[in-house]
C-alpha cells in the first residue's frame, strides 16, 4: 500500500491538515514575495501626488512633518 493512501486511511484529519497549511503557506509566501519585488523596484517609491491621495497619505508618503 503506498504511503499517501495508508496516511489517507489512518490519519485522514492530520494529512487534511498539512494539505491545508501547507497551501496557506505557500499562499502567503508568494504574497510576500511578490509586494517584496513590487517595492524593490526604485519607481514605486516616490510617485507623483494624484487626485485620489489624502494630505495625510501624501505627507507620510514623502515623511513631511
Amino acid at each position: 500500500m503506498s504511503l499517501l493512501r495508508r496516511l489517507w486511511h489512518e490519519q485522514r484529519l492530520v494529512l487534511v491538515a498539512f494539505v491545508v497549511t501547507s497551501a496557506l503557506a505557500l499562499y502567503f509566501g508568494g504574497r510576500i514575495v511578490a509586494r517584496a519585488v513590487y517595492w524593490a523596484d526604485p519607481a514605486h517609491h516616490r510617485q507623483l501626488p494624484e487626485a485620489w491621495m489624502t494630505p495625510g497619505y501624501i505627507a507620510r508618503s514623502w515623511r513631511l512633518p
